[in-house]
């Protein structure tokens, strides 16, 4: 049972409400609670505030709904609803006689007797000597076993984590020769398309000097042919057809043998 206390007030305005009719009801319904003072004794229902304002009773543990009225009954205030009152010292009793009955329980006192059991091994109580003894070793193996075995774990771990960022960090190291070996390769491979091109302008150059020194040539052999004499048509000097055809057929050959030369050399 909870003692609860608070002041009556109006719900609109705030204002005290001396003498004030206050009704506690069982929660959801129109049921008048029982009700007490901070004694024990019981208090009728409705009850009255002091002058002040001032209400208090003491109820059950459960949960409750109250209305408020002013002294005449010319206000009524909203009810409020699902008030909570439960005794702390109660719940304090009731979980120390749940402990205490968890603590009876067939459970825990398996429990308590396993570790009893386990210490009477652990510390030779109870038992052979040479029982004692063998716990007393393999414990300790046991423990260095999974030591050991926890650190292996780690090394291999470590050990993979550590080969597998060498390993990406030497297959970066491989990308990047790839590529710098590549683009040497592209710059090489440029410088050659450079000089290829600048050597085949060359040789165009020297086959176009070439034609034209024959042509000339060519056109001196026909202007060195005498003609005739001032006034005298017949006079010139018979033309050696076959000299001038030998002579062409020459500048031929020398021209179509620096062509070939020039086609070597692209």
């Amino acid at each position: 049972m909870q003692y609860y206390e608070f002041i009556a007030v109006r719900g609109d305005t705030g204002a005290l409400l001396p003498l004030a009719k206050i009704t506690v009801f069982l929660a959801g319904t129109t049921t008048p609670a029982s009700i007490f003072d901070s004694a024990g004794a019981s208090l009728a229902n409705p009850t009255t505030a002091t002058i002040s304002g001032l209400v208090g009773f003491a109820a059950a543990n459960g949960v409750y709904d109250i209305q408020i009225a002013s002294a005449d009954g010319s206000y009524l205030a909203p009810k409020v609803h699902d008030l909570q009152l439960y005794d702390l010292t109660q719940l304090d009793a009731q979980v120390v006689a749940q402990s205490d009955r968890q603590c009876r329980s067939p459970i825990l006192r398996q429990g308590r007797w396993l570790m009893g059991f386990l210490m009477s091994i652990a510390l030779g109580w109870k038992w052979p000597g040479w029982a004692a003894r063998l716990f007393g070793w393999g414990v300790p193996i046991l423990a260095a076993l999974a030591a050991v075995g926890a650190m292996i774990a780690l090394i291999y771990h470590n050990g993979k984590t550590a080969g597998r960022t060498k390993a990406e960090v030497q297959a970066e190291k491989a990308h990047a020769e790839t590529i710098a070996a590549a683009r040497t390769d592209e710059r090489r491979a440029q410088a050659t398309v450079d000089a290829i091109g600048k050597h085949v302008a060359a040789a165009d150059d020297k086959t176009n000097i070439l034609v034209r020194t024959k042509i000339r040539e060519m056109h001196d052999a026909l202007d060195a042919t005498p003609g005739p004499l001032t006034g005298n048509p017949r006079s010139a000097a018979p033309l050696d057809a076959g000299s001038v055809r030998d002579h062409l057929n020459t500048l031929i050959v020398d021209a179509d043998r620096s062509a070939d030369a020039a086609d070597a050399e692209r």
